[in-house]
């Protein structure tokens, strides 16, 4: 064999083993991105699993908030506690969903949060704001500035010109809030002020929340959650003024005698004289104590069977049966059974002994089921009854739900918010993947 065709066979050869080389690379390479599309198309299932399985605990929350049949909320309900409920409950394919919320002890429960529980900063007053934890005069008025309907600067406030100022403006609302995170808009009121250290908004101590500057947030390290202003307000709460059926509250502004004889067994002269006072526009039920008229009556048990005569005790008696407005939804108020010793101290004249006494109640098995048990179970005097009775309620219409799905190593949270008053509406839907 000639050197010129030694030397063609061993140019092919090196032109085989060239082509061999790269046909392998190709091959691992084609074989690592199957690999990775597997392992892509595996991690997609997993989170849409997670993700389906956090709206099956908000599906949850519906159906326990719908068997609740109480007239009253308190921590005794089951849409409050429930580990049979929520806790790490399985679904198909081995994921699973939880929906958790922390309590006043940093502690987790499975269970939902009450709205009715905070503060409601579309409606409070400047004396109630100021009584919020870490919260300074410069907050306060930014949170008027934001939801008044005029352009006047408080002294520590901020009206539409600051806003349209900033570096990435944005126009001031001028009106009631949309949604709670909406407070993060507002001058002063960042995340370490909305949130604490509680970042993740889930009411518990997680990572990176007990750690001091090393992972944010920037927190003590003190071993008790700060929570910020998110765990004291809201801006979903609300007070249902229909009622059902006859359980719908009496508009003593706009009401007939024949009714307030049939509802309350008044006499004709006291229904007339109810009729009167309700044309004056009241401004609060306590303007109808020591309206009489006629001669009342009682039974062989001493039982009133025909009231000639309202008192103090008798409007304590029926609270939730009356009202002097038409309109189906009334300003949120704060549910005694379940808010925290905080938001108990934004209601006007609370003192510290009456909210220690409410939660010791409360923890005690025996909440309240009606606002005038306040006075009636001596609570609160007259005094204090008039003050802080319409600021209160036992009642709670919208829930907030924390649901976490899991699925493989995926978990994705849903953060909703239900109205039950509005057949278990959703007015508010956020999406994490963690």
């Amino acid at each position: 064999m000639t050197l010129k065709e030694r030397t063609r066979r061993g140019s092919v050869l090196i032109m085989v083993m060239w082509l061999i080389l790269i046909a392998t690379v190709m091959l691992v390479g084609f074989n690592r991105a199957v690999q990775v599309d597997s392992a892509t198309a595996a991690g997609v299932l997993e989170t849409t699993r997670a993700r389906w399985a956090a709206r099956a605990g908000v599906e949850q929350a519906k159906h326990v908030l719908s068997l609740d049949s109480r007239l009253s909320d308190d921590t005794y309900d089951d849409w409050y506690e429930s580990a049979l409920d929520f806790q790490n409950v399985e679904l198909a394919h081995g994921s699973t969903f939880r929906v958790v919320a922390g309590d006043d002890n940093n502690t987790l429960r499975y269970g939902l949060d009450d709205a009715s529980s905070r503060l409601n900063v579309n409606h409070a007053n400047q004396s109630q704001l100021a009584e919020l934890p870490d919260i300074d005069v410069t907050g306060v008025d930014a949170i008027l500035d934001w939801r008044d309907d005029n352009e006047a600067v408080r002294p520590g406030g901020a009206e539409r010109g600051f806003y349209t100022g900033l570096d990435f403006p944005y126009d001031i609302r001028n009106g009631l809030m949309h949604t709670h995170r909406e407070m993060l808009l507002i001058d002063g009121i960042g995340p370490a002020e909305f949130y604490g250290e509680d970042l993740n908004a889930d009411g518990l101590l997680s990572i990176g929340e007990n750690d001091g500057p090393d992972l944010p947030p920037d927190d003590n390290a003190d071993d008790t959650l700060d929570p910020g202003l998110h765990r004291y307000t809201t801006v979903y709460s609300y007070v249902n003024n229909a009622g059902i059926g006859a359980l719908a509250p009496v508009n003593l502004t706009d009401t007939n005698n024949a009714e307030l004889i049939q509802r309350f067994n008044f006499t004709p002269e006291l229904a007339e004289e109810v009729r009167d006072r309700g044309r004056q526009n009241p401004d609060n039920l306590f303007e109808f104590n020591g309206l009489s008229g006629g001669t009342g009556r009682a039974d062989s048990n001493g039982v009133d069977e025909v009231i000639s005569r309202i008192d103090i005790e008798w409007l304590a008696n029926h609270w939730e049966q009356l009202t002097l407005a038409e309109d189906p939804r009334l300003p949120g108020k704060i549910n005694i059974n379940t808010a925290s010793r905080e938001v108990l101290m934004t209601i006007p004249d609370m003192e510290d002994a009456v909210a220690d006494q409410l939660i010791a109640q409360r923890s005690s098995g025996t909440p309240m089921t009606s606002v005038g048990q306040l006075f009636t179970g001596g609570m609160l005097d007259e005094r204090q009854f008039r003050r802080v009775a319409p600021y209160v309620t036992v009642r709670s219409n919208v829930f907030r739900v924390l649901s976490e799905g899991r699925s493989g190593l995926a978990v994705v949270r849903i953060e909703a918010v239900l109205d039950r008053g509005a057949g278990l509406a959703v007015r508010y839907w956020r999406e994490d993947g963690l």
